[in-house]
């Protein structure tokens, strides 16, 4: 009987053996090639025409070079407008992508989810440094104290400025201006099928202001206090330059509007060639941070990042490829060059190759997106945030344009707080 099972003993342990040696030599294979998954779309992250993934394929073959057992993966053809749906199911069925693009209104609510993966103790394993990003463009990866993403690309906002309209009028341009000189301008220049700006919506005069809607953890409106009623009396009293009129981006085209903000992809899409033939060339123009009341002007600034999920099951490795995209100053040199973003690094923005790259356009310089960079702010991320806005902005539209101009400060700020 005990020979029996002893004998009955050995067979069952001679299979587990057996396995363990399998997956002994499996997992120490180096030939073993393990799959690190992007999740990525198609396009531009800015809502303009784009270079395709010829640069994410260079940087892909760069990779697996460095690690020869790692072969990365992405699923092409999906686009931004379908990217957020993706994503969702995605992590709904367990199998979201190790590395994937973050579009920053998405952030908040995929890092409360448990979703992504903090890499702040990857940071400081590497000795990489936050200092070597811009503070807005690095601060958007940050969630309640943790950093859960990488900026990719980040896309400031600019004032672009119509010079042979403003010489005609005898007006001499100011290096940046104050809101009260930027509505003396519009107000010089409005008249005989003249406009002093187009496309300057409230959140641009309150970030002007220093406005901030939401608290930082986007449990309160800030809509019935006084810095969001003077935002509101200064977008009225702009509008009324124009006697209720809406000017229009083709206006700015045709040389008959003086100011429009524009982000720099925008300003990147539109300027070279072959663009330019259809606008922007028959006047002259230039670029200046956005009017400001603040003694350290603030731009508001949109960042794309990078984030490593936390279900990766090598994480090391989905940090390094991170690493190599986000914080190699070669890499970003090549991205600032195939698309149509601001690098997040200071010393890519900063660099000669940018310089040259910008220099070959005479409206803009690097040197000013640098200055805009450095004051730029990351807008406060919150779970909530993209409804919020949202009902905040027809809300006030609606009061603005419905109501001849009669906002219910209180009944706004109740309404809005529905949705936190």
């Amino acid at each position: 009987m005990i020979r029996l099972l002893r004998k009955h003993k050995d067979l069952v342990a001679w299979p587990i053996v057996f396995a363990l040696m399998i997956s002994f030599i499996y997992a120490y294979n180096p030939g073993r090639k393990t799959v690190l998954k992007l999740g990525v779309y198609a396009g531009s992250s800015w809502d303009v025409p784009s270079n395709d993934t010829k640069v994410l394929d260079r940087v892909i073959k760069k990779f697996e070079k460095a690690y020869p057992n790692v072969k990365v993966e992405y699923e092409s053809g999906i686009q931004k407008s379908e990217y957020s749906q993706y994503l969702a199911e995605k992590i709904v069925q367990g199998k979201q992508p190790d590395v994937f693009v973050v579009p920053q209104d998405d952030f908040a609510l995929l890092a409360d989810n448990g979703a992504l993966q903090d890499i702040s103790g990857y940071m400081e394993n590497q000795r990489l440094s936050k200092t070597d990003f811009y503070e807005a463009a690095y601060n958007t990866g940050v969630y309640h104290n943790a950093l859960y993403g990488l900026p990719l690309e980040s896309n400031p906002m600019m004032m672009c400025v119509n010079i042979d309209l403003l010489k005609k009028e005898g007006i001499q341009l100011p290096t940046s201006l104050d809101l009260n000189q930027f509505y003396d301008i519009c107000k010089k220049v409005t008249h005989d099928g003249q406009y002093g700006v187009a496309g300057m919506s409230w959140q641009n005069i309150g970030d002007s202001f220093g406005l901030k809607s939401f608290t930082d953890d986007g449990k309160e409106a800030h809509i019935n206090d006084e810095t969001f009623k003077k935002t509101i009396n200064f977008y009225i009293k702009l509008r009324n330059l124009n006697k209720d009129y809406v000017v229009s981006s083709e206006q700015f085209d045709e040389g008959k509007v003086a100011f429009m903000p524009m982000t720099l992809a925008q300003y990147r899409t539109y300027k070279p060639y072959p663009y330019r033939v259809a606008k922007y060339s028959t006047f002259n123009w230039d670029c200046i941070t956005m009017p400001t009341m603040l003694e350290n002007p603030q731009t508001r600034l949109n960042t794309v990042l990078l984030s490593l999920s936390s279900r990766c099951t090598n994480k090391q490795m989905g940090f390094a490829f991170m690493k190599m995209l986000c914080y190699d100053t070669s890499i970003q040199q090549e991205w600032l060059k195939s698309n149509l973003g601001a690098s997040p690094l200071q010393s890519v923005m900063n660099s000669k190759k940018s310089e040259k790259l910008f220099g070959e356009t005479e409206a803009l310089k690097s040197s000013t997106i640098d200055s805009i960079m450095q004051t730029s702010y990351a807008y406060p991320l919150f779970k909530k945030k993209a409804q919020a806005e949202m009902k905040l902005d027809y809300l006030i539209n609606q009061a603005i344009y419905n109501n001849n101009n009669n906002v219910d400060y209180a009944y706004i700020q109740q309404e809005v707080d529905q949705e936190l």
